[in-house]
């Protein structure tokens, strides 16, 4: 009988400490799998924040405010000034954002304070408001959709008009179409509605903006876009300002909260890996003294050590090999859970936990991007990629777990001679 199949039949000698091994390095290995997913997630989110938050440039009228958009007598700017932004050199988006406040009466399908926004999707989708803007069902708005009468609905607003993809329902008497619906991380965001601005502008009958934001082409542009823009348009009628400049607070909040996040799923990761690597260790300590008696009479035979190391490590790894299968669909059915243990404590344990989710400043401007507000739920995160790399760590890990699991058994066994084997009492 080949040393393969010695090790795979050992497996099934005891069948009930077989499957709870197994599960618990499989489990180990989800809980370091989905740690690294989080920590992956977060980091690239964090940088994706940054650069969007630091890129931003809003245009509004003097003296307005993120609360006086929704107002139906704020001061309104000429879509005009958008071919004028356009003629700044450094700049990769120019979107103009209507907001409305709807309330619910016969001619409308809105619910009692439904917030409307209104966006050019070519140029990004997002919650003006901040939160998140991830998409649940269906698809997002995108440039196809500029002068379609589509919209992205928020959960909340879905559930209450029983409305799912491809359900129609009427803003200002024009039927609107439902391509999808998101989630967020906000109190007012699942009561939000977002559409094409040309859409929008047909539909109410719009003869101005209440915003625009403007992405640079890069960090180090933001500062030439902002002196040429107010030089082009002026600062009398006009504040120009990076959101980077007032977002501060917040991104200093959000950081400190994320890596938070990062430093609890890597300190997770590691110790789900110390568990995974103490119980194979400990039982293939239990494997080898098992079969002490068994390995003498394998040498007695005449056995190479080799053989003899071979079987047990091959035994060793096949237990963890099971166990990194287990640990995979763990992780892909109950990643979201796992990572909210990390989200939880370390959310608990920040002071910027309880920083408000709103603010003035975009959600994710340029892109349909998640909110990474301190205290968000997983959904602010970005999805939670399995990677072919991460694949590869895990088998990695796996064998190594194996190996270091069948070391001291592997150790022991070439110290005794036969008789000694032979003569050992478990």
């Amino acid at each position: 009988m080949s040393v393969m199949s010695r090790s795979l039949r050992n497996l099934t000698r005891n069948k009930s400490r077989t499957a709870i091994v197994v599960f618990i390095v499989g489990f180990a290995l989800a809980v370091f799998l989905t740690s690294s997913m989080v920590s992956s997630s977060v980091s690239s989110n964090v940088s994706s924040l940054s650069e969007n938050l630091e890129t931003a440039i809003t245009v509004r009228p003097a003296g307005s405010s993120d609360i006086g958009m929704m107002r139906p007598d704020q001061e309104l700017i000429d879509e005009s000034i958008l071919d004028e932004i356009w003629t700044v050199a450094n700049i990769k988006a120019v979107n103009p954002i209507v907001t409305k406040m709807e309330f619910e009466d016969s001619s409308t399908s809105f619910r009692m304070g439904t917030l409307v926004q209104a966006m050019d999707p070519s140029q990004g989708v997002f919650l003006t408001s901040g939160g998140t803007v991830t998409i649940s069902s269906g698809r997002t708005l995108n440039a196809g959709d500029v002068n379609s009468t589509v919209a992205i609905v928020g959960e909340e607003f879905a559930s209450t008009k029983s409305l799912s993809v491809g359900s129609i329902f009427s803003a200002n008497g024009t039927s609107f179409t439902v391509v999808g619906i998101f989630t967020t991380g906000t109190l007012f965001g699942g009561q939000s509605v977002i559409m094409p601005y040309e859409a929008a502008k047909e539909a109410y009958n719009i003869s101005g903006i209440n915003v625009v934001y403007v992405t640079a082409s890069s960090l180090y542009a933001v500062d030439y876009v902002v002196e040429d823009l107010q030089a082009l348009l002026g600062t009398d009628e006009y504040d120009i300002t990076s959101v980077a400049a007032t977002s501060e607070a917040m991104m200093s909040s959000i950081q400190e909260s994320m890596d938070a996040i990062a430093s609890s799923s890597k300190f997770g990761a590691w110790i789900s890996v110390a568990t995974a690597g103490a119980v194979m260790t400990f039982v293939m300590v239990l494997v080898g003294r098992e079969r002490t008696k068994e390995i003498g009479v394998l040498k007695a035979l005449g056995f190479s050590k080799s053989k003899i190391s071979a079987q047990l490590l091959t035994e060793s790894v096949a237990f963890s090999m099971l166990g990194l299968v287990i640990g995979v669909a763990i992780a892909l059915v109950f990643a979201p859970s796992i990572a909210g243990v990390f989200m939880d404590s370390s959310s608990s344990g920040s002071s910027t936990s309880d920083a408000p989710a709103t603010g003035g400043s975009p959600s994710m401007p340029g892109g349909d991007r998640d909110s990474l507000s301190p205290g968000a739920s997983t959904a602010g995160l970005s999805d939670l990629t399995l990677t072919p790399a991460l694949l590869i760590l895990g088998l990695v890990l796996a064998i190594g777990l194996g190996a270091l699991g069948s070391l001291y058994p592997i150790l022991s066994a070439l110290r005794l001679t036969p008789a000694e084997a032979l003569r050992y009492d478990f």
